[in-house]
């Protein structure tokens, strides 16, 4: 066995190129199969070597994918091994000095922090491709996607730039290559201790948020292959979310048959009729209205639970790697910087300098108490000389006016960090909605799809069964037992359901669970424990 695998290292780590590399492992995995290899790209990093697993995955059978993943990730271990056991100096930092000189005069000129972090991110790309004819060993750490990122890059060899204090933002013009100066590194100890706050209050948010969900989703399971309905949601793909629709089973018009989604893209800005937990007619969940995945699982609802949560705790732990470094919504500055006698960016808060009347789409849904808006919105200014201004801001963005004639600050720019992207996920899961009818479903499905998203989406049956959980008819009864798209749904707040469930005695405050549910005995599902416990 060991000498096969010294034999095998031996041979991967002779080849020059990824190419043959990648080829040598096909035709390990072909044998005498009709294996197929998908085209290999250019150049390989974690995003290109993602699509192109993907690609093998729709050409091959599960088993022959699973063994080609595997022995990748064996010769991956080897090459890090014997060939390319990284090192880095400080060479591999160093930029020229012109550069540097250049980037350090035309900061100065700058007064707004705005336009500083505009000209640090075009002289950081001069710095990488400098660093790139240096032959530097970081940059391709970072261009392949295995460690770090520009933000932390940029801090190293330019400036720290925006930093988020607690109190304010603060732009850094010193890197950690040259110094701090005495009152950079103050301002960074700050944004540092921002940083160690933010995890140690919020490590124990996502714990929480996993227990809940694992409540509210527990009863959710796979118990047939397919209910048969002939019903489907009316979903709208999007550049933002095809990725999430692969797998999913959708009706196809042209050959009046159901498919299997396995070209997502294809759809983009297109309403597909797509099967659904939502219409699903089996007792719990059929496996058709989930979707066909690689692996062959049972309970989806604790499954989505903990995929959920832990994404949430991977995004608490993010903002102790980047030291409160922001970055504000480059599309407004360019809209300040195009019209800079209509409109003003200061201190993350917008400010209309002429009168104008503010419209936002009609739809836009934004909490009551906390004027928080839930999901990206387009924003229109309209002036009294003709001029019009549109700009997006992002979810969890405050609005300071009501709509209509406004001068004055109007929103508040929340930045993105972690803590603000947990509370915002917290907060809608605590919200009561009335659902009036199938449009402001669908949109309260995107806007959690924005939510919980970062980085990579997950399968869209997760997002679905999520909201699935919440869900009850007028008179509270749990909407996942008798699915019927009757209008208007109540969207509960999700720590309400395990009790509405009948399994609150497991939940908080079990004094509380016992009362609900001896008032309301027709509100303890008919297979639960608490049955026999409570003597009904």
């Amino acid at each position: 066995m060991n000498n096969r695998i010294k034999e095998f290292c031996k041979t991967v780590v002779s080849f020059n190129n990824h190419k043959d590399l990648l080829m040598y492992l096909f035709n390990l995995v072909k044998g005498n199969s009709n294996a197929t290899m998908p085209t290999i790209p250019d150049i390989l990093d974690k995003k290109t070597f993602n699509v192109f697993l993907v690609e093998f995955a729709k050409h091959n059978s599960k088993e022959i994918t699973m063994h080609f993943i595997d022995l990748v990730y064996k010769a991956g271990h080897c090459l890090s091994t014997l060939k390319h056991n990284v090192t880095l100096t400080l060479e591999d930092f160093m930029v020229d000095d012109d550069i540097k000189q250049e980037y350090k005069a035309v900061l100065k000129q700058q007064t707004k922090i705005v336009d500083k972090d505009l000209v640090l991110k075009r002289y950081l790309e001069k710095a990488k491709e400098n660093l790139k004819q240096r032959n530097s060993t970081i940059l391709d750490i970072i261009q392949s996607g295995a460690r770090s990122s520009d933000t932390q890059l940029r801090q190293i060899i330019l400036s720290r730039g925006m930093l988020d204090t607690g109190f304010n933002t603060e732009f850094v013009e010193g890197c950690y290559f040259d110094g701090l100066s005495i009152h950079d590194f103050e301002i960074s100890s700050l944004a540092a201790r921002k940083a160690l706050y933010d995890k140690t209050m919020s490590t124990a948010k996502p714990g929480y948020l996993t227990r809940q969900l694992v409540y509210a989703l527990s009863h959710i399971y796979i118990d047939s292959e397919d209910c048969g309905t002939k019903e489907y949601m009316p979903y709208k793909i999007t550049q933002d979310n095809y990725k999430s629709f692969y797998g999913k089973y959708y009706f196809d018009i042209e050959t009046n048959t159901e498919k299997v989604m396995h070209n997502p893209e294809q759809f983009i800005n297109k309403i597909v009729p797509v099967r659904s937990p939502f219409l699903c007619k089996s007792q719990n969940v059929c496996r058709k209205c989930i979707g066909e995945y690689y692996y062959d699982f049972k309970h989806v609802g604790i499954i989505t639970a903990q995929t959920i949560g832990e994404r949430a705790t991977q995004l608490t732990l993010r903002v102790f790697h980047t030291g409160s470094a922001v970055s504000l919504q480059s599309d407004i500055m360019d809209i300040v910087k195009q019209y800079p006698d209509y409109i003003d960016l200061h201190d993350r808060i917008i400010t209309v300098k002429q009168e104008a009347e503010l419209i936002l789409p009609p739809d836009t849904i934004i909490s009551k108490n906390t004027n928080i808006i839930l999901h990206d919105v387009e924003v229109m200014l309209q002036y009294s000389d003709g001029t019009v201004i549109r700009f997006t801001i992002m979810q969890g963005s405050k609005l300071l006016v009501q709509p209509g004639k406004v001068k004055g600050n109007i929103i508040q720019l929340i930045p993105l960090s972690i803590t603000n992207a947990i509370v915002a996920i917290e907060n809608f899961l605590k919200m009561k909605l009335s659902i009036e009818n199938l449009n402001q479903l669908l949109k309260i499905q995107t806007i959690l799809y924005k939510l919980i998203t970062y980085d990579s989406p997950f399968p869209y049956f997760m997002y679905e069964l999520l909201l699935l959980s919440q869900l009850t008819n007028q008179n509270n009864k749990p909407f996942y037992y008798n699915r019927k798209l009757e209008f208007p749904l109540i969207k509960q707040p999700l720590k309400n359901m395990p009790m509405l469930l009948g399994i609150g005695l497991l939940f908080e405050n079990p004094r509380k669970a016992l009362r609900y549910m001896i008032q309301n005995k027709d509100g303890i599902i008919a297979n639960s424990p608490l049955k026999k416990l409570l003597y009904l």
